[in-house]
């Protein structure tokens, strides 16, 4: 519901309406858990990230279980872009379009999913999100795996906030029923361009502060806080 009545809705993303309309581009994946001990038990929910990023690479043509266990080495003088793709691309058409394809993993209570919200605070979530990000980034540096180098990450939460933006409209880009990490793969990102994303973070801004808190905070009530149909 926040992808389809929040992000696509309201133009926050302009791949995001394509991505819906298109069969198996936008996988959902849920981890259920009983939010004790919340940071502690975290490592199954890294664990699902990083097999959701994998089943990605898979889907849209980046890698292949041969290529993930064999990890190619490519001499250090070929160009990052062309060793990802020597590396890992394969022959065929993809199964998901690698332009919209996005998966969501999101961190759910075990009892019900009718319940919106989480124990796992924003400050804990955000660090979570910013240490896997790095972790991503050394292993893939280290060569232990490609996903920092071919996957990116991204959080959200219900409580979401951007630094200095207290009741601001603007934090509802970020803020969903559930923590949420998404993916979708970095050169989708890098082919738009610099230029595009800082046009999209500015027309964003511009629509929800046009929408106003008050109106957001019923939308988010009445569209995106609901339970799943039976």
């Amino acid at each position: 519901y926040f992808h389809l009545n929040i992000v696509a809705k309201l133009g926050l993303c302009p791949w995001a309406k394509q991505s819906l309309s298109r069969s198996g581009t936008v996988r959902i994946n849920i981890v259920r858990t009983n939010y004790q001990n919340s940071v502690a038990n975290l490592g199954g929910y890294e664990d699902a990230i990083k097999s959701a990023a994998a089943d990605l690479l898979l889907v849209t043509n980046h890698i292949t279980d041969d290529s993930r266990k064999n990890n190619v080495q490519v001499p250090d003088s070929v160009g990052k872009t062309e060793k990802i793709k020597h590396c890992y691309e394969v022959d065929g058409p993809p199964v998901v379009d690698p332009k919209l394809a996005i998966t969501f993993i999101v961190l759910a209570p075990s009892e019900s999913l009718s319940v919106p919200g989480s124990s796992i605070s924003f400050p804990e979530f955000y660090e979570f999100v910013d240490n896997l990000e790095s972790k991503l980034f050394d292993e893939a540096d280290a060569g232990i795996s490609s996903t920092g180098d071919l996957v990116t990450i991204a959080g959200f939460h219900p409580q979401w906030e951007f630094l200095g933006l207290t009741n601001s409209p603007i934090n509802f880009e970020k803020q969903s029923p559930y923590p949420t990490v998404s993916l979708v793969l970095t050169e989708s990102i890098d082919e738009a361009g610099q230029e595009a994303t800082e046009r999209i973070s500015k027309h964003n801004k511009e629509v929800l502060s046009s929408i106003g808190i008050q109106m957001l905070s019923k939308i988010f009530r009445e569209k995106v806080i609901r339970p799943p149909p039976e």
